[in-house]
């Protein structure tokens, strides 16, 4: 019983680490991309994601400060007790243009807006090129595997497993020691009463017979 007990156990390590995957989630910690937004006399906007403590060289001194920008993520994690892969990342955007009367979103630009321009050419700068695509279409940017989370809680959740299967297997035994002591007080207390061992009917009397005139056991 014990080796059938341990082989399931690893068996079952692997497909309990892919539900955990699909249903242990917990939000990762948020990150935000934020800018300040610049436009020269000549109607060219630019973007400084700070830092640096200055807006880039390539800004006019007669640059005026028009607004700011800010995208917002917000990811997943799936899997216990390690990541084993992370959930799509969902964005928010958010831009604030001082000489407009309220916030604009992604529908607000439309593709050739000087300020879509300008935050496209930041995020490019900024290494992420999905995030580009998604900022505008309001996607989310999928997400990704970690191959060493996958197998370390295969591992983790083998030797749980195994343990939890040692420890229900000697219980098991424990509880089937318990049930044969009783058993067999139960049979000497009946042998000493004159009753059968089997059903307890009372043989006081019973000489002329070697079996339970009520269950047939050979006493």
């Amino acid at each position: 019983m014990l080796d059938i007990a341990l082989v399931t156990a690893l068996v079952a390590a692997w497909p309990v680490t892919w539900l955990l995957d699909r249903s242990y989630v917990r939000t990762g910690d948020p990150f935000t991309i934020s800018g300040n937004l610049y436009e020269d006399p000549d109607e060219h906007v630019w973007v400084w994601l700070p830092p640096p403590p200055l807006p880039p060289g390539d800004v006019r001194n007669d640059a005026t400060f028009i607004g700011a920008f800010s995208i917002a993520l917000q990811g997943e994690d799936h899997g216990w007790p390690f990541v084993t892969s992370h959930g799509p990342r969902r964005l928010a955007l958010n831009i604030e243009i001082f000489d407009e009367p309220r916030s604009l979103g992604a529908k607000d630009l439309a593709p050739d807006s000087p300020v879509r321009l300008a935050i496209d050419s930041a995020l490019e700068t900024f290494g992420d090129p999905m995030l580009v695509a998604a900022t505008w279409d309001g996607s989310a940017i999928a997400g990704s595997n970690r191959a060493r989370g996958w197998f370390a809680n295969g591992l983790i959740l083998s030797v749980l497993l195994v343990l939890a299967a040692c420890l229900l297997v000697a219980m098991l035994r424990i509880g089937s020691l318990f049930r044969i002591a009783e058993k067999r007080q139960q049979v000497a207390q009946r042998r000493q009463s004159d009753r059968c061992t089997a059903c307890g009917y009372d043989l006081h009397g019973n000489v002329f017979s070697e079996r339970c005139p009520e269950c047939g056991t050979l006493v």
